[in-house]
């Protein structure tokens, strides 16, 4: 399972379950995740049929 995060329409990177789900249990709207030492706050969660995982954050 791969998530792709943008910020404000950036892209920041893709990045597998395991960088997310050590912090946290769940990743939904108001969860916070840390990149590259900086928490974000996650916005919008989409997935597309393809099986594709976007976090948007800011």
């Amino acid at each position: 399972m791969d998530f792709k995060v943008y910020l404000n329409a950036n892209y920041l990177g893709g990045f597998s379950k395991n960088d997310f789900f050590d912090e946290t249990k769940v990743i939904s709207r108001g969860a916070l995740i840390t990149i590259t030492n900086q928490t974000y706050c996650v916005q919008n969660v989409m997935i597309r049929d393809t099986g594709e995982i976007i976090l948007e954050v800011s």
